[in-house]
């Protein structure tokens, strides 16, 4: 029996991530999750397990578990951490001094991974970004967790680099990619009524650029996004808002206003496999979320980013598309010349080519990744293909 902690399903990006561990393992062995990170129709619909630990109970989170008859916690599909086997840690983003819960995030996996530990539990960091790790709270009690880890994989090159300055020589840090990529688009039958007709343009917010970044970017973000849209009209694409934390960018909307044409096209859907898919459908994505690029570029389908963390620059170069990371504060003409490469013409075409390659290549390190983590938890070295794919 294996948890998996991926963030929460609020997070298209967290969704994504256990949709990848489930597509993988689902069916080769039992899945379970802590209920807070989605609705339970949401992980009944994935077949995930419930595990039962009350947190708020500090040293007493597992009695309620402990309580229950094994044969009721059968019935109820719910599981008490002494029967889980492994943990694979998803968690996206959080361990690291750019995050606003980094040293809290840091101390719940050393405690909970000293205890796995001690318990025998195989725990793997699946690829995420990571560090860096210059305040204290946040690096101690990170290379403490550490020596109860049996791997950990950081998805890009400086997350390696602040992962090896921070243990050097420990020959359980790895490098893959995010392991979404390989995960397949559904495009909706009904596109064209959520879209409109013909070419359109994606624009996918993310309010984190009006939390973590300067004062400057900040302020000008929303008219950043603004001219995007008004831009992208003038090329003669449809700009379409793609809300990919719905709740948490909702509020764009009404910023976006009349930028967004005379009749506004906002794509709110549930399913991050279908937004996936309407990704992938667009002539270009523009996009301060990360595993939206991730939906598109492993797609072939260029874009242009903003972000906030080091992960954004990173995942480009991975990509081989560098000069799309935009800076919010550039000019007009700046990020006219962005979008005008990506939308037409040769410069469009070797763009595609290139990220259609590297996406097959991350694909088969992503394969590999999965080969050596299911020989730590004694699975077969591939996976049999025998379940059908997420409804």
């Amino acid at each position: 029996m294996i948890e998996a902690r991926p963030g929460s399903f609020i997070n298209k990006g967290g969704e994504l991530m256990m949709r990848a561990i489930v597509e993988e393992l689902s069916g080769e062995a039992d899945l379970v999750v802590e209920p807070w990170i989605a609705p339970y129709r949401e992980r009944a619909r994935l077949g995930l397990l419930q595990k039962l630990w009350v947190r708020r109970l500090g040293p007493a989170a597992a009695l309620p578990a402990a309580m229950l008859p094994r044969a009721a916690r059968r019935r109820f599909g719910i599981v008490a951490e002494d029967q889980i086997d492994a943990v694979l840690d998803a968690s996206g983003f959080r361990y690291s001094d750019d995050d606003r819960y980094g040293p809290r995030s840091a101390r719940e996996l050393e405690g909970n991974a000293r205890r796995w530990r001690r318990r025998g539990k195989t725990v793997v960091l699946l690829p995420q970004a990571l560090g860096p790790f210059q305040l204290p709270a946040v690096r101690e009690p990170f290379l403490r967790a550490l020596e109860a880890v049996d791997l950990v994989y950081a998805r890009d090159a400086r997350s390696e680099a602040y992962l090896r300055d921070l243990a050097p020589g420990d020959e359980r840090i790895r490098r893959a990619p995010d392991f979404t990529i390989a995960l397949a688009g559904r495009c909706p039958p009904d596109l064209e009524v959520l879209v409109g007709s013909g070419p359109f343009a994606c624009l996918v917010p993310n309010d984190r650029m009006l939390e973590r970044t300067s004062r400057d970017v900040a302020a000008r973000y929303v008219e950043f996004l603004r001219s995007c849209a008004r831009e992208v009209a003038a090329m003669g694409l449809r700009p379409v808002l793609v809300l990919h934390e719905t709740a948490r960018d909702a509020p764009f909307v009404e910023r976006l206003g009349d930028a967004l044409g005379p009749e506004p096209r906002v794509v709110t859907e549930p399913d991050p496999l279908v937004l996936k898919g309407i990704l992938g459908a667009a002539a270009i994505v523009v996009s301060s979320r990360y595993h939206a690029l991730v939906s598109a570029m492993s797609q072939g389908v260029p874009v242009v980013a903003t972000g906030w963390s080091h992960k954004y620059a990173t995942l480009l170069e991975d990509f081989g598309t560098p000069g799309q990371l935009v800076d919010v504060l550039a000019g007009r003409d700046d990020l006219r010349d962005r979008l005008a490469v990506a939308v037409d013409g040769p410069a469009r075409s070797a763009m595609t080519d290139t990220l259609r390659r590297r996406a097959a290549e991350q694909a088969g390190e992503i394969v590999a990744m999965w080969a050596e983590v299911r020989a730590r938890l004694g699975l077969p070295a591939v996976r049999p293909r025998i379940a059908g794919p997420i409804a």
